[in-house]
């Protein structure tokens, strides 16, 4: 967990204020990490197994307390107090979530130079819809340590060929289901007001897991009794009703809303090398150099959906957006080309 303290002064005089404001508040998170775990292991001949099941529930509390929010002007100058603020208002914030796990891992080994990785886990997240919260995600990996199969020269150090498939999940953050109010500092004939407090957000109570399958292959070689060694992979990841907040029109009575959005592609190479072109007694020098392409694709947005903004993705003057659409990249920039005159003069 951690403690956070913060101040932000304006002093009397300025020019877009000149009454002045503060803003003060103090935020502490704290994080709960319960785990079980339960392991058997046993080698046989050219065989070996171990196996583990365990569990795991996570607790998340974010509590924020404001002395005062901005915009109160002071009433005498240079005294950097919230009581010394002409309208003193406190509020009290208060996040919670948890995700509860159970998980298992099991390693098959032969000869110390086949493996095969199999996992298994299941999340319940409380931040989604409770028909909906729970997601199974598992993954199988094979790799073939091939230098010790076969003979090879003493330059040739170690070789493992790999392949993998992973599904993965996650929730999302706190109460983005659910309508929140809260009560307001004046009434209305005499009755306390209540309002929303969604920051003009729909909420939607239908957020299912994000779910994640990804499919890599690799090889590993090491040459100079490891002093030159290579890592490479191939990748192709799939990321379906990822959680998002998006534009809305403004009829709505919302400017946006969090939703499971589409279906996301993305496809790459990793590339590194690590050398040690010097070592002895006295000096050792190691170098690493790695490179990465990644090529995205926007495959689905829902029905008859071409494109999404991205809520709060844009330039100052609105021009300029960040969209996701059908067929494109992630989060390309979307705009209007200028139009100019036939000297060169911008048309508006």
């Amino acid at each position: 967990g951690y403690n956070y303290d913060f101040k932000q002064v304006q002093p009397i005089g300025a020019a877009a204020d000149p009454a002045g404001w503060m803003s003060e508040y103090e935020k502490s998170y704290s994080e709960m990490n319960l785990n079980y775990l339960i392991g058997f292991n046993k080698a046989w001949g050219d065989w070996s197994v171990d196996l583990s099941l365990g569990g795991n529930r996570q607790r998340n509390i974010t509590k924020t307390f404001y002395v005062t929010d901005g915009g109160r002007p002071f009433v005498v100058d240079g005294l950097w107090s919230p009581n010394n603020l002409s309208d003193k208002r406190s509020k009290k914030e208060y996040s919670e979530y948890r995700v509860n796990s159970v998980y298992f891992t099991a390693d098959f080994g032969w000869r110390n130079q086949l493996f095969l990785n199999v996992t298994g886990r299941n999340d319940w997240f409380s931040t989604l819809a409770p028909e909906s919260n729970s997601y199974f995600y598992p993954s199988v990996t094979l790799s073939w340590v091939f230098s010790d199969t076969f003979k090879h020269g003493e330059n040739f150090t170690f070789g493992k060929l790999r392949a993998s498939w992973a599904s993965a999940s996650n929730g999302t953050s706190p109460y983005q289901n659910l309508l929140l109010y809260k009560l307001r500092d004046y009434t209305v004939n005499g009755q306390n007001m209540v309002t929303q407090n969604n920051n003009n957000r729909y909420p939607n109570a239908n957020l299912k897991p994000v779910r994640i399958s990804e499919y890599e292959v690799g090889l590993n070689l090491a040459f100079f009794n490891n002093r030159l060694s290579f890592d490479m992979a191939y990748y192709v990841k799939n990321t379906k009703d990822d959680i998002a907040v998006i534009s809305t029109s403004s009829t709505s009575g919302y400017s946006s809303m969090v939703a499971n959005v589409g279906e996301i592609r993305n496809d790459g190479i990793e590339f590194m090398v690590d050398a040690t072109p010097v070592r002895n007694s006295n000096f050792t020098w190691n170098t690493t150099f790695n490179c990465a392409y990644n090529n995205s694709e926007v495959k689905y947005l829902g029905e008859g959906v071409e494109q999404l903004s991205i809520d709060g993705a844009s330039s100052r003057s609105g021009g300029v957006t960040v969209r996701n659409i059908v067929g494109e990249r992630y989060g390309m920039l979307y705009g209007y080309k200028a139009k100019r005159d036939e000297n060169g003069n911008l048309l508006l």
